[in-house]
């Protein structure tokens, strides 16, 4: 970050014992009551004011690469994208969430910096604070922590990803893909039950059951046969 270059940050963060937890629009940070105020530091540069240098980007970029390259080396991970690929055709769930060598390969730190100035925005961000902490206290902590985060580019997030967009179901097909590998993967996919399916939790335990989440019933008949047949 700005006033934490390098590895400065991950040491700070170790020195007080502060964890950061981060996923796709989502961003938990855990530390101690006493080190309550490290723990915002910590929060507001890494959301306020990143850095995104040459060298930094260069490893994370070779690093993604390496990912798509061991993805694409794994006939069951192609398997389940093709699937993937032919039930949602061109919406966006269709696409591989790694992205392609070729699109990797393209980003330079200045496209990544404009796409943070534009996502990573605190418009209908939701704060959640878990803890033993006076309420008015934390309240004006986060004011001033978060006074300075302002959207640089406003946008419809829905029209943006097309959410909206809908799932055009393919035919019904057999599709054989050919690798350099003996093993041979044969794969079955579909949409899955909605979540507000009245039967959802009903098939998760069933999945369970047959997936081998059980360890008896139908699963140990299955397993019985896996093993003389080599089959997985």
């Amino acid at each position: 970050t700005k006033n934490l270059p390098g590895n400065l940050f991950a040491e700070f963060a170790e020195r007080y014992g502060i964890e950061f937890i981060s996923h796709t629009g989502f961003l938990e940070i855990r530390c101690l009551k006493k080190y309550l105020n490290e723990g915002l530091f910590l929060l507001k540069e890494y959301l306020l004011f990143p850095e995104f240098s040459n060298e930094t980007f260069d490893f994370l970029k070779l690093q993604v690469i390496e990912n798509i390259k061991n993805f694409l080396d794994d006939p069951g991970a192609v398997g389940l994208q093709k699937i993937r690929e032919l039930i949602y055709q061109a919406h966006p769930y269709g696409s591989n969430p790694s992205g392609t060598i070729d699109s990797v390969t393209s980003f330079t730190p200045d496209k990544i910096k404009k796409l943070y100035e534009k996502y990573i925005i605190p418009c209908d961000m939701f704060t959640i604070i878990i803890g033993n902490i006076d309420q008015k206290v934390m309240i004006e902590k986060m004011k001033e922590i978060f006074s300075e985060w302002a959207a640089k580019h406003i946008f419809t997030l829905k029209n943006e990803l097309r959410l909206n967009q809908k799932i055009i179901l393919a035919e019904k097909k057999q599709y054989l893909f050919q690798t350099n590998k003996e093993q041979t993967i044969i794969l079955f996919g579909g949409l899955s039950a909605k979540k507000y399916t009245k039967d959802y939790f009903a098939l998760l335990i069933a999945d369970q059951i047959f997936s081998g989440g059980s360890s008896g019933g139908m699963h140990s008949r299955l397993f019985a046969l896996r093993e003389k047949t080599g089959f997985f």
